[in-house]
């Protein structure tokens, strides 16, 4: 939580996202998925999604992530799961690849289904663990 005054003197509470300051890492990620798998691919904060690559995805960039992927996330683990991407969404999730940083969960790497599945797995969650190496 970040704490400002405007210029007005009223107190302004700013919710913080480390991964969410970490754009340029999460964008080259996030287009590294989609370009080297064939899988629409968003990365989230805790609440949104914070970058994204693949058919339509941009638009989907700032949207709050559903209340499933909040569920896989708190259990700290990976999924294979169809679920909705965002609220008011079409968009349906191939895996969820949670980002964990000392035992908190800061996010998740979340894909479509791959074109090419060899690899894909364990290139998800090596990209896992740099993000939340990245969050030190």
């Amino acid at each position: 939580m970040e704490i400002f005054t405007n210029t007005d003197g009223s107190v302004v509470f700013k919710k913080y996202s480390q991964l969410g300051e970490m754009e340029n890492y999460t964008d080259a990620f996030a287009k590294s998925i989609f370009t080297s798998f064939g899988a629409w691919c968003a990365i989230t904060d805790l609440d949104k999604i914070i970058s994204a690559s693949g058919s339509k995805m941009k638009e989907l960039i700032g949207k709050n992530i559903s209340e499933e992927i909040k569920d896989v996330m708190e259990k700290r683990a990976e999924k294979e799961a169809e679920v909705p991407l965002c609220e008011n969404c079409d968009k349906m999730t191939s895996y969820i690849f949670p980002i964990v940083h000392g035992g908190d969960v800061c996010g998740a790497i979340v894909t479509g289904k791959p074109g090419e599945t060899e690899g894909f797995l364990l290139c998800m969650k090596t990209f896992s663990e740099i993000l939340s190496s990245m969050q030190e």
